[in-house]
């Protein structure tokens, strides 16, 4: 059973996600961030039989990202996104997003992505002095130096989300 997730269970969608938090940390992040009632974000769920809550679908503006660590309904998933006129993008672990892709009504924007963790940081010898964190009044620029990156330049942040996100601390950007 698929059904859309709020406060109430946000323990159990916690405990779910945490089984692999690096690789959930846009999901993780978005709901400690706006939690489950925003119009930007929505969360559903499938529990199984015994209401364990198996998968999780987190909608970011266009954008949805699918998690789950055992079989799960891929095809529900898929109706949810194909009936939301702003869907643009899926991302996400490609085990999971390839088990979703076929039941998709129009093809949306794909791109592979890789991520990278830091398990150690050597700072020696690297002069920080000029480093400086970004301000509101820096999210034009920011937006402009994304989408001038080729890997980037079909990015739909726009100055308004950057301009949300830098404000209400979602978001920290350095230059």
């Amino acid at each position: 059973m698929i059904r859309r997730l709020g406060k109430n269970d946000h323990e159990v969608c916690l405990n779910l996600l945490k089984t692999r938090p690096a690789e959930n940390l846009f999901i993780i992040g978005d709901i400690e961030a706006y939690g489950y009632e925003q119009d930007f974000q929505k969360l559903w769920g499938e529990f199984d039989e015994s209401y364990e809550l198996i998968a999780v679908l987190l909608k970011y503006e266009e954008n949805y990202i699918p998690f789950a660590i055992t079989p799960f309904n891929a095809k529900g998933f898929a109706e949810i996104m194909s009936q939301d006129s702003t869907f643009k993008m899926m991302s996400g672990l490609k085990e999971i997003t390839e088990q979703i892709e076929p039941f998709l009504t129009q093809p949306k924007r794909k791109r592979q992505t890789y991520y990278a963790k830091c398990t150690q940081l050597n700072t020696m010898n690297i002069d920080f002095s000029n480093v400086q964190q970004a301000t509101p009044q820096d999210a034009e620029e920011l937006v402009e130096l994304l989408t001038s990156v080729p890997e980037f330049s079909d990015s739909t942040t726009t100055v308004e989300r950057k301009l949300r996100e830098l404000k209400d601390g979602s978001s920290r950007s350095f230059f």
